[in-house]
């Protein structure tokens, strides 16, 4: 797991020092309206990505508290969270080589405001990885008690099924909690395949809309063409 860690802080530091040098360059060039569109079209494809991830990590966050008297799903959620924080931080590497490459008005602005994002990405990832690091220390701690307590030759039988009794309680009252934490995280599964359809199809809207621009901006040109003829 820390090897994960250390891959997302080198990474979204390789990311840091890219925005800070990505505006180096002293003279910018002009894009032509076809150059604007390829860049929009390009734009867009990685906002949406970006969308995607970030609705996929948004929801591993709220799945935290439901699964946080599981520490083997815990483990495993965090793993899946880890592993989105670096594909989101991969995409955005891509993103902003593309608009440094680009070298235009445009391409900073978007790297300026790409820096931002980062920033409270960055914050995002370290606030809910400490949630889940607090959740799996408390269960490693548990387990230990347990472990600990059940090999005690000491403690009289009545004690250990007493404080067994009332371990017991706190334990099933938290897990009820938990269960019904876990409804409200599938509804909220539901609303983000949703919302990552409704994105999809708004890309593609916005590209249908795109080629029938092209076409008629053909069209009006032929017409053009002919009526100087």
């Amino acid at each position: 797991m820390a090897g994960i860690e250390d891959n997302i802080d080198s990474a979204s530091s390789t990311t840091t020092e890219m925005i800070n040098t990505a505006d180096t360059d002293k003279r910018l060039r002009t894009l032509t309206e076809s150059g604007k569109e390829l860049f929009e079209n390009k734009q867009r494809k990685f906002l949406l990505k970006m969308q995607i991830v970030k609705s996929d990590l948004q929801l591993f966050a709220r799945k935290i508290e439901p699964y946080s008297y599981e520490l083997t799903s815990l483990q495993e959620l965090k793993s899946d969270f880890m592993s989105g924080t670096v594909r989101y931080d991969t995409i955005c590497k891509e993103y902003l080589d593309f608009l440094s490459r680009t070298n235009t008005a445009e391409g900073m602005d978007e790297v300026h405001k790409l820096s931002g994002e980062m920033q409270d990405f960055t914050h995002f990832v370290e606030t809910e990885s400490r949630r889940m690091n607090t959740f799996i220390n408390e269960l490693r701690a548990i387990e230990r008690e347990n472990t600990l307590a059940s090999r005690s030759s000491r403690r009289s039988h009545s004690s250990r099924k007493t404080h067994s009794s009332s371990s017991s309680s706190v334990l099933a009252r938290a897990r009820a909690k938990a269960e019904a934490a876990k409804v409200k995280v599938q509804f909220a599964e539901k609303e983000t395949l949703l919302l990552k359809e409704k994105a999809l199809l708004e890309e593609k809207k916005s590209i249908e809309a795109e080629k029938v621009e092209r076409k008629k901006a053909d069209i009006e040109a032929d017409l053009d063409l002919l009526s100087r003829q």
